[in-house]
């Protein structure tokens, strides 16, 4: 066992960890799991939900969260490591966060949930870069 949220290890600990995410808050629609470089390690939905992307779709779309994630690393000598990354599009809010180990946790929620609170939960959950505090 390698991980709490560090991540390089088995699938039956990154799946510990999505379910503690997952349950952080009702308005969870998913967490997934991967490596730096993009690899999946896990994805865990709740149980009412019917995935808005296909497996082929959800991919396609984390390794782009990924490459951009690479992206802001060039600024990071000048503005710090990043924390975290908030899209919202009209039916659910997505969230990217870089952790320690190098690998990077997505978490979507209901459109209509406060991401300031539901970030505050997660990121106390985190192993996360230093400075990592959320004010609202």
């Amino acid at each position: 066992m390698d991980s709490k949220f560090g991540f390089k290890n088995s699938s039956e600990t990154t799946s510990l960890e999505c379910n503690e995410i997952l349950s952080l808050d009702n308005s969870i629609r998913f967490v997934a799991m991967c490596s730096k470089e993009g690899k999946m390690l896990n994805v865990k939905y709740r149980e009412d939900i019917t995935p808005l992307l296909n497996d082929k779709e959800l991919l396609y779309s984390i390794i782009k969260s990924v490459e951009r994630i690479n992206v802001r690393k060039e600024s990071e000598e000048k503005l710090g490591p990043a924390i975290y990354s908030v899209t919202a599009y009209a039916n659910v809010k997505r969230v990217t966060i870089p952790v320690n180990g190098g690998g990077v946790f997505f978490v979507s929620f209901e459109g209509n949930g406060n991401e300031f609170t539901i970030l505050k939960k997660i990121l106390g959950q985190i192993n996360q870069p230093k400075s990592n505090q959320i004010y609202s």
